[in-house]
């Protein structure tokens, strides 16, 4: 059994809500979008599941009050844009009266509901269609009361396939779940959930959510302990989040922190660490030039603000002291280059080389290029569909892989970059390479730069501009900047403003 959260725009957690649930988690289940709109805080959640290194399903509300093949389209362009392991469509909604039910007059969004045939109609429709268009498993969630009261036909088809229940302890484990918060008391340690779910046995299907209110300690700021808990069978939540029987979700290497350093301008003076982002505001502590600030919450949104007057940057400072600067006192310390992965070859003596390409599976964002085969690896490059990769595993060993969900490749992309692809995004390229020619050998030179002309976005926070290939700093880019690039020289890009590396950069 495997122990999950499901989380949407009402779970504001904080990354140390987050750092506490990846000791007991084994994955999370985020909602992306519903009806026809995104989930505002579907990519705050996916970056902070990927920070603490869990594999991330999502799912989709499905409002029956919009037209069917509309929402179905709407969903796709949300998949391919967070490219979840897989989506549950989530089967609700009785209502067609929106404004009654936010307002929470029930009995008139009661007065507004579906007939049974209508609802069944709708859903089933949708999972047929979702099924069908959708290049990854799909599951359903819903409960067995709500099937009952408005709905009974779906029981004949929603609990069929990857079926996830909404099944209560409060409603059908009353007696024990009473006795047991007795014993636990309020704010206990969040190990205990886990025995806990080991009462919450799976009915139907291949996941339970077994209760929304859980009071652990450390989750009652923001949340005010209002978090969804699951169970899920081992095989299906092997299927349901991509990861390989047998495997032990771990996580990976963690985003590097963004940082910025006190300005020199301060002078003897120390800079002022506020509890509020306002000059009247307390004072925490003083901070003198050159002391390095580890920069809070969404650096695409706080960086901007580095160096502009009137602006303030939410820090934590070497002694764990969190507070605001002033952000017009504080320089960037942009990331620096990883380690190039070594490239992993064949067996020796093979005649044939393997190539696959980019599959349009993957959709306009393109396949990730990463330094670890797992979902958390640091991404090296995008790839766009039809680019064409060259296998650096053995043949025998990486041909089963392609098209298989939860397997890896090793490849070298045109730019000779290298590093792992997610199998079920690629095909295979029926090619023979001819081996070269032997060439008398020649005294190794810088690689010369090679003509293109091709737009590139900025994947890091920050990235030095330099004014040649690995040399002195002479500006930086901001994260989401598009530059143009004419060169490329091993590794390293050039634009009009200099060069940069390119393990940073996205084709678009």
């Amino acid at each position: 059994m495997k122990l999950v959260i499901d989380v949407s725009y009402y779970n504001d957690l904080s990354p140390a809500q987050w750092d506490l649930l990846h000791n007991v988690l084994d994955g999370v289940i985020i909602r992306l979008s519903y009806g026809l709109s995104q989930d505002s805080m579907a990519q705050k959640h996916i970056d902070s599941a990927r920070r603490v290194g869990l594999p991330f399903a999502g799912y989709h509300w499905v409002d029956p009050t919009r037209e069917l093949n509309s929402q179905v389209n709407f969903l796709r362009t949300v998949v391919d844009k967070y490219r979840p392991a897989s989506m549950f469509n989530d089967f609700e909604q009785y209502w067609s009266d929106w404004s009654a039910y936010m307002r929470q007059d029930l009995a008139t969004a009661y007065e507004s509901r579906f007939t049974p045939t209508q609802l069944n109609s709708y859903y089933s429709k949708f999972s047929d269609a979702t099924r069908s268009k959708l290049s990854l498993p799909v599951g359903s969630y819903s409960a067995d009361w709500f099937i009952d009261k408005y709905s009974p036909s779906m029981g004949n088809w929603v609990t069929q396939n990857n079926y996830w229940e909404a099944r209560y302890f409060r409603y059908y484990d009353n007696a024990w779940w009473i006795s047991r918060q007795k014993e636990l008391g309020k704010d206990f340690e969040i190990s205990h959930v886990k025995e806990l779910a080991k009462q919450a046995q799976i009915v139907k299907g291949i996941g339970r959510q077994f209760e929304s209110y859980i009071e652990v300690k450390g989750l009652s700021a923001n949340i005010s302990y209002h978090l969804d808990w699951n169970v899920f069978t081992d095989e299906g939540f092997y299927q349901m989040f991509a990861v390989e029987p047998g495997s032990v979700p771990e996580p990976g290497p963690l985003p590097q922190d963004t940082f910025v350093v006190v300005s020199n301008e301060v002078g003897n003076q120390a800079l002022r660490l506020r509890s509020a982002p306002s000059t009247t505001a307390g004072v925490v502590a003083g901070e003198t030039a050159g002391t390095r600030l580890k920069v809070l919450g969404d650096p695409k949104l706080a960086l901007p603000k580095v160096g502009v007057i009137d602006q303030w940057l939410n820090v934590e400072d070497p002694q764990a002291r969190q507070g605001y600067v002033a952000a017009w006192f504080v320089d960037l310390i942009p990331l620096e280059k990883p380690p190039s992965p070594e490239p992993v070859v064949g067996k020796p003596g093979q005649s044939k080389d393997l190539f696959v390409a980019v599959a349009p599976s993957v959709g306009t964002l393109g396949l990730r290029l990463r330094s670890e085969p797992e979902f958390n690896g640091p991404t090296i490059a995008g790839l766009s569909v039809g680019t064409r990769l060259k296998v650096l595993d053995d043949i025998e060993e990486a041909e089963p892989k392609i098209g298989v969900i939860a397997k890896w490749l090793n490849v070298s992309d045109p730019n000779g970059l290298v590093g792992y692809v997610a199998a079920w995004y690629v095909e295979k390229i029926e090619e023979t390479v001819t081996p070269p020619e032997i060439e008398p050998e020649i005294p190794e030179e810088d690689t010369p730069p090679s003509l293109i002309k091709q737009d590139y976005k900025v994947v890091a926070s920050a990235l030095w501009v330099r004014d040649k290939p690995d040399g002195n700093k002479i500006g930086y880019l901001w994260k989401d900047e598009v530059i143009t690039v004419t060169e490329i020289a091993d590794k390293w890009a050039y634009f009009d403003k200099g060069w940069v590396y390119m393990a940073y950069l996205v084709s678009v």
